[in-house]
């Protein structure tokens, strides 16, 4: 699966495979208010490129983590500051459901 084509991701624990590598759909449920991460996409798809001390879900997500969705909203072709508004506007949701995926390289 390339990151830009339209194809839903498994969000158990199996790995998926593609050209880049194996990569884990992380399942993030996030409490709400501020999440305490920096969403980027100097590398062309959203991903945390920084998380704060006082981050709400620091112990469920890494730098480098890619966005998928919010809410099945699909976030992997969003500019970064389109994905922090949508994060931003269901920040009093009661909950959140945002998927990562972590990518492991095939020749480490």
């Amino acid at each position: 699966m390339n990151l830009g084509e339209t194809q839903s991701v498994s969000t158990g624990s199996q790995s998926v495979s593609n050209a880049e590598g194996d990569f884990h759909p992380i399942v993030v449920v996030a409490p709400p208010g501020c999440l305490g991460v920096v969403i980027g996409t100097k590398t062309g798809y959203p991903a945390v490129h920084a998380i704060k001390d006082t981050s709400t879900i620091i112990d469920q997500v890494q730098i480098g983590d890619r966005l998928i969705s919010v809410d099945g909203v699909d976030t992997r072709k969003m500019p970064a500051i389109r994905v922090s508004n949508l994060i931003g506007s269901k920040a009093s949701n009661p909950e959140r459901v945002l998927v990562f995926a972590r990518y492991y390289s095939r020749y480490t």
